[in-house]
């Protein structure tokens, strides 16, 4: 009997050693399995960095297939789908990118980010309500975010409600009180609206914020030349001409010239312009200007050449003819004269000039009658125009 009870105790022991050794077994497996898991995850997260320093350098078939390897490894990451997605839509693989987007969306639905980017390619597809839904989403979902805003206010204008985008950003103008971006956004709804004087304050606390932003100090610039603040825009935009890459923009030089002959400084505004029609012959405009500065500083030379080119080039702009009658006038050719203001003002009804400039011939030349009738002409066009009043009044007199 003893030899049979110590038969079952070893027996029992034995079967108890065997269970130890297979829940240790059990144990041990489920450690490796977590061991090679964090070490996949580790690794997935080192590639999707790899891919991410691809994408940002621009080799994006490196980057496609590094995240592919990335997301092999690690497929539940939305952040990889996004990151692919992205890389897609770079190569102009719009669909693809789509599909990416929403699969990211699938793992993790409050992904801002993915709605974001996804809101992206409908906006590209010209899907316009589908994108506003997915800035809304992804501004919900990060509204730390002000680029998301930035979107949504974008696409509301887009649908024609730039009112309800502009509560929106001012609704977070204090919130984001220090950002630079969300005041450069009221400023151009505010320019839309032409509200000059909101889109200049919003451009100047911009460009504190951001003072070595080139294109902040640009709109600020082209914001204060809107608004006829010629003064502080010729600062502006001469410091915008230090600046690499907008020492020889011809719209910056343009405004700067404009700047200059409004504020008294013709013979600079005639340099800027005659260095501009010296570079492309063909502009229009730059000769128009040129001819207008020509003439404030007595430049007959270059007033003559101006009206020469544009009736050459353009014939059908009233500036040309405008500017040859003032030759005419000044070469003391009134019947030469008058007939060029009357083409003039043929090819712009809505512009009294042409007819204040007739009326002035007319009067030189002892017709009043006929110099009363240019002025009346020109008060019906512009009942404002206090030059024409003026020189009414003086026909009247005498």
């Amino acid at each position: 009997m003893n030899a049979l009870k110590i038969a079952a105790c070893m027996a029992a022991i034995a079967g108890t050693l065997v269970l130890a050794g297979c829940t240790d077994t059990k144990a041990h497996d489920q450690s490796k399995k977590d061991a090679f898991d964090r070490w996949a995850a580790t690794r997935a997260g080192i590639t999707y960095s790899l891919a991410e320093n691809q994408f940002e350098a621009g080799d994006f078939d490196m980057a496609e297939q590094t995240i592919g390897e990335a997301m092999g490894a690690n497929p539940r990451n939305p952040d990889f789908a996004v990151l692919a997605g992205r890389i897609a839509v770079e190569k102009g693989q719009l669909e693809r990118g789509y599909h990416y987007m929403k699969h990211a969306i699938e793992l993790e639905p409050q992904h801002a980010q993915a709605h974001y980017q996804l809101g992206v390619i409908q906006q590209r597809w010209q899907q316009y309500d589908q994108a506003l839904e997915s800035y809304k989403l992804a501004f919900k979902y990060d509204p730390e975010n002000v680029f998301g805003l930035i979107a949504l206010s974008e696409m509301l204008v887009k649908l024609n409600r730039a009112d309800e985008a502009l509560y929106h950003l001012q609704s977070k103008l204090t919130y984001y009180d220090h950002n630079a971006a969300i005041r450069v956004s009221i400023a151009r709804i505010s320019l839309m609206r032409q509200d000059l004087d909101r889109a200049e304050q919003m451009y100047q606390e911009a460009h504190l914020l951001a003072p070595e932003d080139p294109t902040v100090l640009e709109h600020l610039a082209m914001a204060e030349y809107s608004a006829k603040r010629y003064g502080e825009a010729i600062y502006h935009l001469r410091q915008l001409q230090e600046t690499p890459g907008y020492e020889n923009r011809r719209d910056i030089r343009m405004a700067l010239g404009d700047c200059y002959q409004a504020t008294g400084k013709a013979k600079e505004a005639r340099l800027i312009f005659l260095d501009l029609t010296r570079e492309n012959p063909q502009d229009i405009d730059s000769w128009v200007k040129l001819g207008q500065a020509a003439w404030i500083v007595g430049d007959d030379v270059r007033l003559r050449a101006s009206a020469r080119q544009i009736t050459s080039l353009a014939p059908d702009r009233f500036e040309g003819y405008l500017l040859a009658g003032m030759v005419m006038r000044k070469d003391s050719k009134p019947a030469e004269a008058i007939r060029l203001f009357e083409r003039a003002s043929r090819l712009s009804p809505d512009s009294s000039l042409p007819h204040i400039l007739r009326g002035m011939t007319l009067e030189d030349a002892g017709q009043l009658r006929d110099a009363g009738d240019a002025y009346a002409a020109a008060l019906r066009i512009d009942p404002n125009d206090q030059r024409a009043r003026r020189l009414l009044a003086g026909i009247e007199r005498q």
